[in-house]
């Protein structure tokens, strides 16, 4: 059976569970080598394990695989969302305020969250391949839509949100941000330089706060 749990990449290697340090080790051989050549000999290596401990934590390749996966679909998503919240239950008001939802939200050129966005696209690619892995990610995903929709109606309710606004529709927008990131990654020279990415994003977002601006 697959468990969902979060991300593990930020924790140092002997705080890892003998799960995370699998997952960590088979993320590494999949970059690599690529998944088709992943055996469990070179993960278990990488670990440091022994092949019992795969087969303790999956019923198979296959399902660390998958695992693989769903690891790394999270990413950062969770910190993410979490920062988020925290940010718009502070009390950042005018421009101190535009600044930290630009950094939350539209900042093309932060490595880290480049990093985030591509483990997304990679799971998602995976998810047309395994079922295990669209079922999960969908799960993970209202999930995470649903959390997006509380933080959002806690705004409206404080009044920092037009509460006209439906709030499912505006976490729909939110996360679309992180998914247009990635075609400005793709486009090269067509690729608007990030200040003048973020100028636009923040004009077409900021109207929705008006109780922060």
């Amino acid at each position: 059976m697959l468990v969902w749990m979060p991300a593990a990449h930020t924790l140092p290697p002997d705080q890892l569970t003998v799960r995370e340090r699998l997952l960590e080790a088979a993320t590494a051989v999949i970059d690599e080598v690529g998944e088709d050549h992943l055996t469990l000999a070179q993960v278990v290596r990488r670990a440091g394990l022994t092949t019992g401990a795969v087969y303790s934590n999956f019923s198979n390749r296959e399902e660390l695989v998958v695992a693989v996966y769903l690891h790394q679909y999270a990413g950062r998503m969770w910190e993410g969302v979490d920062r988020l919240g925290e940010f718009l239950d502070g009390d950042a008001h005018g421009e101190a305020f535009v600044e930290g939802l630009a950094a939350q939200l539209i900042r093309p050129d932060d490595p880290a969250f480049r990093t985030s966005r591509w483990l997304r696209v990679r799971a998602l690619a995976a998810s047309q391949r395994y079922e295990q892995v669209r079922v999960a990610v969908t799960d993970l995903q209202e999930q995470i839509a649903a959390r997006l929709v509380e933080i959002i109606r806690r705004a409206q309710q404080r009044g920092d949100i037009d509460p006209s606004r439906d709030p499912h529709a505006l976490a729909f927008l939110f996360q679309q941000f992180g998914f247009a990131l990635v075609l400005h990654d793709m486009s090269g020279d067509q690729a608007p330089e990030p200040d003048a990415w973020v100028e636009l994003a923040r004009d077409l977002i900021l109207p929705l706060f008006p109780g922060r601006t």
